[in-house]
Protein backbone atom coordinates (compact mmCIF):
# COMPACT_ATOMS: atom_id res chain seq x y z
CA UNK A 1 0.00 0.00 0.00
CA UNK A 2 0.94 3.82 -0.27
CA UNK A 3 2.53 4.44 3.06
CA UNK A 4 5.00 6.99 1.63
CA UNK A 5 3.24 10.04 0.60
CA UNK A 6 0.98 9.70 4.86
CA UNK A 7 4.47 10.31 6.03
CA UNK A 8 5.90 13.06 3.38
CA UNK A 9 2.59 14.78 4.25
CA UNK A 10 3.50 14.55 7.93
CA UNK A 11 6.81 15.63 7.32
CA UNK A 12 5.46 19.10 6.02
CA UNK A 13 2.97 19.21 8.16
CA UNK A 14 5.51 19.57 11.04
CA UNK A 15 8.02 21.65 9.12
CA UNK A 16 5.17 24.30 8.71
CA UNK A 17 4.37 24.01 12.24
CA UNK A 18 7.60 24.94 13.48
CA UNK A 19 7.98 27.87 11.07
CA UNK A 20 4.37 28.42 12.29
CA UNK A 21 6.00 28.44 15.95
CA UNK A 22 9.07 30.08 14.92
CA UNK A 23 7.27 33.04 13.41
CA UNK A 24 5.20 33.28 16.59
CA UNK A 25 8.13 33.63 18.62
CA UNK A 26 9.53 36.41 16.17
CA UNK A 27 6.33 38.09 16.77
CA UNK A 28 6.59 37.96 20.18
CA UNK A 29 10.10 39.39 20.47
CA UNK A 30 9.42 42.43 17.96
CA UNK A 31 6.93 43.39 20.31
CA UNK A 32 8.57 42.80 23.86
CA UNK A 33 11.70 45.17 21.97
CA UNK A 34 8.93 47.49 21.01
CA UNK A 35 7.55 48.02 24.35
CA UNK A 36 10.82 48.50 26.39
CA UNK A 37 11.34 51.01 23.45
CA UNK A 38 8.20 52.83 24.44
CA UNK A 39 10.09 54.45 27.91
CA UNK A 40 11.34 56.56 25.79
CA UNK A 41 10.91 60.61 25.37
CA UNK A 42 10.58 63.02 23.07
CA UNK A 43 13.38 65.02 22.90
CA UNK A 44 12.68 68.57 21.09
CA UNK A 45 14.16 71.34 19.76
CA UNK A 46 13.44 74.63 17.35
CA UNK A 47 15.83 76.54 15.29
CA UNK A 48 15.07 79.04 12.65
CA UNK A 49 16.02 78.09 9.42
CA UNK A 50 14.92 80.88 7.21
CA UNK A 51 13.90 84.18 7.08
CA UNK A 52 12.17 85.72 4.41
CA UNK A 53 11.35 89.44 4.46
CA UNK A 54 8.32 91.13 3.70
CA UNK A 55 5.78 94.23 4.38
CA UNK A 56 5.31 94.44 7.68
CA UNK A 57 6.73 91.89 8.98
CA UNK A 58 9.30 88.48 8.87
CA UNK A 59 8.33 84.90 7.79
CA UNK A 60 10.30 82.75 9.56
CA UNK A 61 10.78 78.84 8.64
CA UNK A 62 11.14 76.99 12.21
CA UNK A 63 12.14 73.71 12.01
CA UNK A 64 11.36 71.34 15.00
CA UNK A 65 13.75 68.05 15.32
CA UNK A 66 12.83 65.29 17.69
CA UNK A 67 15.86 63.33 18.37
CA UNK A 68 13.90 61.20 21.01
CA UNK A 69 12.37 57.55 20.66
CA UNK A 70 8.89 58.87 20.59
CA UNK A 71 6.75 61.05 18.90
CA UNK A 72 5.46 63.99 19.61
CA UNK A 73 1.92 65.50 18.93
CA UNK A 74 0.08 68.74 19.16
CA UNK A 75 4.02 70.66 19.35
CA UNK A 76 3.29 74.14 20.16
CA UNK A 77 6.03 76.40 18.85
CA UNK A 78 6.08 80.34 20.13
CA UNK A 79 8.29 82.87 18.15
CA UNK A 80 8.79 85.69 21.08
CA UNK A 81 9.35 89.41 20.26
CA UNK A 82 9.72 92.40 22.53
CA UNK A 83 6.20 93.17 20.53
CA UNK A 84 4.39 90.28 20.82
CA UNK A 85 4.21 86.55 21.04
CA UNK A 86 3.02 84.02 17.95
CA UNK A 87 2.42 80.48 18.50
CA UNK A 88 1.97 77.45 15.89
CA UNK A 89 1.07 74.28 16.26
CA UNK A 90 2.50 71.64 14.61
CA UNK A 91 0.34 68.01 14.54
CA UNK A 92 3.63 65.63 15.16
CA UNK A 93 6.98 65.57 14.66
CA UNK A 94 8.06 62.21 14.65
CA UNK A 95 10.63 59.96 15.98
CA UNK A 96 14.36 60.91 15.55
CA UNK A 97 12.67 63.37 12.72
CA UNK A 98 11.57 66.80 11.62
CA UNK A 99 9.20 68.89 10.85
CA UNK A 100 8.94 73.23 9.53
CA UNK A 101 6.73 75.21 10.40
CA UNK A 102 6.04 79.05 8.83
CA UNK A 103 5.28 81.79 11.81
CA UNK A 104 5.34 85.66 11.38
CA UNK A 105 6.43 87.98 13.36
CA UNK A 106 7.05 91.90 13.32
CA UNK A 107 10.23 93.17 11.08
CA UNK A 108 11.94 94.38 13.87
CA UNK A 109 13.61 93.09 16.94
CA UNK A 110 15.47 89.47 18.60
CA UNK A 111 12.96 87.14 17.76
CA UNK A 112 13.23 84.05 20.98
CA UNK A 113 12.12 80.14 19.44
CA UNK A 114 10.48 77.95 22.10
CA UNK A 115 8.93 74.61 22.42
CA UNK A 116 6.05 75.02 24.63
CA UNK A 117 4.25 71.93 24.83
CA UNK A 118 3.28 68.43 23.36
CA UNK A 119 1.44 65.27 24.27
CA UNK A 120 2.73 61.74 23.63
CA UNK A 121 -0.22 60.19 20.62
Amino acid sequence: MKRRPRRRTERVQGVIAILGVMIVFACAAVLALESLKGRDRAELSAQVVDTVLSVGGRQLTVQVENRGGRTASEVTVTAKTSEEAVQAVIDYVPARGNRHVVIRVPSEGEVTIAIDSWIYP
